[in-house]
This record gives structure tokens, sequence and C-alpha cells, in this order.
């Protein structure tokens, strides 16, 4: 028995109590060797944090055909194997991936491989439950490999989609794609794509000037997103000076007038938002406006009503900016779209101002 109350050791004789200090030391060592061998034996046996279970390896690739989802399911840490070819495009260049991934339970990873095994990118996907899209440029006739990867202990289940995406503008200023007067151009650009997108445009115009119209019409998905999402314009000349930039916040569009160097500009387009972003681009000769009307030129409305004058312009292809006024707040107010707003009984009149040509237009409201 190793086990004295401190009684008993005060009375002991100084050599007995030495030898019993030395023998209770040997049995502490002794306990103390056996922990950590039991600790050495537990962490042999218990896999590592990021020490992923086996899997399928690349040479056993599924095979992974574009515009088709496929599913799977891991019970712990693992990786599933993906290839696919990227054939021919249609436009017989490089072109746009989207790689649309959902995770279940848990989240994961994906990772993009080339035909030699190297590692183009990886997405980290956190949010389960919901579609992450994600972009990335790679070459024609080429072949790729998806690593799909659980980092979780209990598992996950995911869906994933591989998608081909159609891209108006060139990647660079040598391959810009050619814009015509007057004609609408939508596209979407995805700044979070790798490597970085950029879309480039080149205008050909026999005017001076001509007026360059950009819309932000928002992400790619539908979803909404915080903070500031921005699409962006820079204006070159053939010399690749920048003249000009434009910046349009998302759901918003805005005019700006280019003067046109030695007939001929570029424009790269560029977005701030880490998702795919809709754009409209659209260059209008600067044509003014020989005449300016509005839907109504009498107009009466009861007090605490709402209504909306429309105005039009001829030639229709002109560039306007019109200023809406009312001659009396009181009676009427009138916003920057045309609407009016009756606050009380009596009579004023809204005009509205080509700000560009100087053409006006009027209505005489009666309020009841």
């Amino acid at each position: 028995m190793l086990v004295y109350n401190r009684i008993e050791m005060a009375l002991m004789p100084i050599n007995e109590r030495r030898i019993y200090m030395r023998k209770l030391w040997k049995k502490v060592c002794t306990l103390s060797l056996a922990g950590i061998m039991a600790l050495s034996v537990m962490q042999a046996v218990i896999p590592q944090k990021f020490a992923y279970a086996e899997g399928v390896s690349r040479e056993d690739s599924k095979a992974l055909k574009l515009n088709e989802q496929v599913s799977g399911s891991f019970s712990g840490r693992g990786e599933h194997w993906y290839s696919f070819d990227t054939g021919i495009t249609e436009n017989g260049v490089d072109s746009w991936f989207l790689i649309n991934t959902v995770f279940q339970k848990h989240g994961g990873y994906v990772y993009i491989y080339d035909e030699k095994g190297i590692e183009l990118d990886m997405l980290d996907i956190y949010l389960t439950g919901e579609q992450n899209k994600n972009y990335i440029k790679l070459d024609q006739e080429k072949n790729y490999y998806l690593k799909v990867v659980s980092g979780n202990a209990k598992g996950a289940d995911y869906f994933l989609e591989l998608e081909e995406i159609a891209d108006e503008g060139g990647e660079t200023m040598a391959e810009a794609a050619a814009i015509k007067n007057n004609q609408a151009y939508r596209n979407s650009i995805y700044p979070g794509a790798y490597p970085k997108d950029y879309d480039w445009f080149y205008v050909e115009s026999d005017q001076e000037s001509v007026n360059l119209v950009l819309k932000n019409s928002g992400n790619v998905d539908g979803s909404a997103s915080s903070g500031y999402v921005y699409i962006r314009a820079y204006i070159y000349d053939i010399d690749n000076t920048e003249l000009a930039e434009i910046s349009v916040a998302k759901n918003s569009s805005e005019t700006k007038s280019i003067k046109v160097p030695d007939g001929q500009f570029y424009i790269k387009i560029d977005a701030t938002s880490t998702k795919g972003l809709n754009y409209v681009l659209t260059v209008k000769e600067d044509v003014e406006a020989t005449t300016v009307k509005l839907n109504k030129s009498n107009y009466q409305i009861n007090k605490g009503k709402s209504a909306t004058l429309k105005a039009s312009f001829t030639p229709g292809n002109a560039m306007v900016k019109l200023s809406w006024k009312t001659s009396n707040k009181k009676v009427v107010t009138v916003d920057k779209n045309g609407k009016i707003k009756a606050l009380a009984k009596g009579k004023a009149t809204i005009t509205v101002t080509d700000i560009i040509s100087g053409n006006k237009a009027t209505c005489k409201i009666t309020v009841k």
C-alpha cells in the first residue's frame, strides 16, 4: 500500500520516507507512460481533420456531360472525381463555363484540374441548400477534371452541373467585338471567375460624338447582393489611352456622351460583384429630337389621386434628357418619371423639357 496520510508521513523515519517517495514517483512515471502510449494509439486510429478518406481516383473519374446534373453522397470525408471535354465552341475561341453546385447537410469543396493534373481553381462551398455558381474560362478541345470533396466526418450530399456560357464580348482589346449604332447588346459578365473576366467591344462611327448607354440589370441568378454592385465601362482610343469611365449601380442605367477620335473607340466592361451580372450596352448616334410631345394636353384628376404622363419624341433614335416641372407644387407635384400627384383643388401646368434639344411640351392639370 503506497497511500499514507499526512500524520503517518510526519511520524515516519527519514530513511523510510525517502524509500516511500521513490516508490511513489516510480508509480506515477509508469502511469504517465501508459497514458502517453494510449494517446498515441488513439491519434493513429482517429482520422485527422483534413485526412480525407480514400475515394474515386482521377484515373477512375466519371464522365460529366454539359448541362447534365449529377448527384453524389458521402457517408464521411471523401472525394469524387469527374472528367469532361470542352470540345469545339461555336465561336471557335476559348469559352466560359458555369459550375453550379449545391451541397446538402454539410459544405464541401470543388477543385478544377487540367488534363495534366494541375489545379486551376478551388471552390470553398460552406453554404448548404443554396446554389453556388462559379465561372471559369477553359480552352477548347481539352480534357478537364472536377474533384468534389466532403470535408466533414458526418458526410454530405451534393448536386453538380456544368454549363457552357455564351459570351458576346471579346476577351482582350485585340479580340473586341463590333457594336452597331442604335443596337442594344445584352450580355453577362462573371467577375468572380478565373481568370478575371472582361468584355471588350469596339465602335466605328462617322459622327463626331455618340452616346453610350449602359444598364446594370443585376445578378445573373436573380439573387440580391449586399454592398456595392457596379457595372463599369472604360472607354479607350485606338492607342489604348483611357478617354472616359461610366459606373452604374444595380438596376439603373447611365448615359455618357463620347467624342469619337479617328472614327473608332473601344469599350471594356468590368464589374465589382463576385456573382455574374447582366448588363445592356447601347451606342446611340448623337441625334437631337426635333419635337417632344405629351400623351395628354389637358387632364382632370381627383384630389389625392396619382397618374403618369408619357413623353414621346421624334425621331425615335434621338437622344433626349427629360426634365419635369410643375407650375404649382401646392396643387400638383411631378417626379422625374412624369408621375403626378394631386394635392389640392386648383389648376397647374406640367412642363417637360428635353435638355439636349431644348424642345418642350405642356399639359394643363385640373384637380377636382
